[in-house]
């Protein structure tokens, strides 16, 4: 590869979270970029889920020597990808929407374990929405209904018709996993 440029590879870890997850508030983390910071994310976002990612963009980013000020304020301004780890409270409630078409038991047990250290799967519901029957047809219901059972989180698989389901009453936190593909 050495003619093409710099192999990048993601040798050492450059961000350590500081402190615990907590549902909708920021996520302090320490970057190891020129020198250590401390930067707080935005919390609006599973950003714990995107750490790893981070630390590659941080790769290239010192491969193509962008100063840390420019990058250190870029990872403030970060609100996440649409539909990844999205969440809000209304009245009370927790809501995660994770719009993906690549939603497996994979998928599905990385955001319970983000949750768990949120402390918030108790009177939780995943709801799955295969909105593309195309894209749907791999979803192995059996193997995230596992992942749902070992988490102790009750699931409901919708028609995929686009009809919100109701949410039971008693419901704290609703996880709302959409496999869709780019239509």
């Amino acid at each position: 590869w050495s003619p093409y440029g710099k192999e990048l590879t993601l040798s050492r870890k450059k961000i350590d979270i500081i402190g615990d997850l907590r549902f909708g508030e920021p996520l302090e983390i320490e970057v190891d970029y020129d020198g250590k910071h401390r930067v707080s994310l935005p919390g609006d976002y599973l950003c714990s889920q995107y750490i790893e990612a981070m630390d590659m963009a941080l790769e290239v980013c010192k491969a193509m020597k962008i100063p840390s000020d420019v990058v250190l304020k870029a990872l403030t301004e970060f609100h996440g990808v649409k539909g990844r780890g999205e969440i809000r409270e209304v009245n009370g409630v927790k809501f995660v929407i994770e719009r993906n078409p690549g939603i497996s038991h994979m998928s599905v047990r990385r955001t319970l374990e983000t949750l768990k250290e949120m402390d918030c799967l108790k009177d939780s519901i995943l709801i799955i929405d295969p909105v593309s029957k195309k894209v749907c047809d791999k979803l192995d219901r059996t193997k995230i209904q596992d992942v749902a059972d070992e988490f102790h989180v009750p699931m409901l698989v919708t028609e995929g018709n686009g009809v919100e389901p109701d949410i039971p009453d008693g419901v704290r936190t609703v996880i709302r996993m959409i496999k869709e593909g780019y239509q």
